[in-house]
């Protein structure tokens, strides 16, 4: 990927493999066809303004803000749901359990219409509270192009539920017992012994929520529809349009979304393997 990103158009479209000339200015050549005729200035006075200029840093801001985001959602809803079904009684929830499993089945694409509705049917927070209190709102009355249809619909993962239900079902009876001895209620018991425990399934949880938001593109690209909303697999799959046949840039444009299949692979076998040697030593 690498070598097909500097070279020449006459090299990139030949069998050969090394360039003949290395060509480092095509990386600036696939941020200047991204960013059309606005040049990237940076200015002291007005930070910010640069996100305004720079659509490639504006894809990768946006890409890291609704991760993070997205990873703390999941990672707030899973532990909490994860600790209901492994540790309270209460009347069905081996089948409730059992309903969110079936839902792994259900395909992504099955629900993209229905969600989508949904988004045009929410009023933002800004939007409700100037109806609640009678302000006048100008602006954004849907979900549709903010941060809140990118981020609110995936803070919540079946599979992260279910792996954080059978991690602390592995947790030993003796703790909790010992716990509620001392008169510890299951928020200080989850806070204080389980979550301690944990460490391996909430970080194979929130690197693989991460990568996967990294990689979603379905949905930005139906909720989004500005280019300082898109993030950055929906804004640079808009890249090859515009790059045309020039190989060189398009070459560039996956290497700016870090798609080396190894490394992606690398991540996510890191990310297993402190669940599995976790559990190997529990054994």
């Amino acid at each position: 990927m690498l070598l097909g990103s500097v070279k020449s158009y006459n090299d990139a479209t030949t069998a050969g493999f090394w360039p003949r000339e290395w060509l480092w200015s095509n990386y600036r050549d696939a941020i200047t066809v991204m960013n059309g005729s606005t040049p990237c200035q940076f200015d002291a006075a007005n930070p910010f303004a640069i996100l305004e200029q720079c659509l490639l840093l504006r894809y990768f801001v946006n890409t890291i803000f609704v991760g993070i985001a997205v990873v703390l959602g999941v990672l707030a809803t899973s532990v909490l749901a994860g600790y209901a079904f492994a540790r309270l009684n209460f009347p069905g929830r081996n089948a409730l359990f059992a309903i969110l499993l079936m839902t792994l089945m259900i395909p992504f694409e099955l629900t993209l219409v229905p969600n989508f509705v949904f988004m045009t049917w929410f009023p933002t927070p800004e939007s409700w509270l100037a109806t609640t209190f009678g302000f006048s709102q100008e602006g954004i009355h849907n979900w549709i192009n903010t941060y809140y249809a990118l981020i609110v619909p995936f803070t919540a993962s079946v599979f992260s539920i279910f792996l954080f239900r059978q991690f602390f079902r592995g947790i030993p009876n003796e703790l909790f017992d010992a716990a509620l001895l001392d008169g510890a209620t299951h928020l200080q018991f989850l806070w204080s012994v389980v979550l301690p425990l944990s460490k391996p399934a909430l970080v194979t949880s929130a690197l693989l929520t991460f990568l996967g938001t990294w990689n979603a593109l379905m949905w930005p690209l139906l909720v989004t529809n500005s280019p300082q909303m898109r993030p950055i697999q929906v804004g640079l799959t808009q890249f090859i349009g515009e790059a045309g046949t020039q190989v060189q840039l398009l070459v560039c444009r996956r290497n700016f979304l870090c798609g080396d299949s190894g490394l992606k692979f690398k991540l996510r076998l890191r990310s297993a393997l402190p669940f599995r040697l976790s559990n190997r030593r529990r054994r």
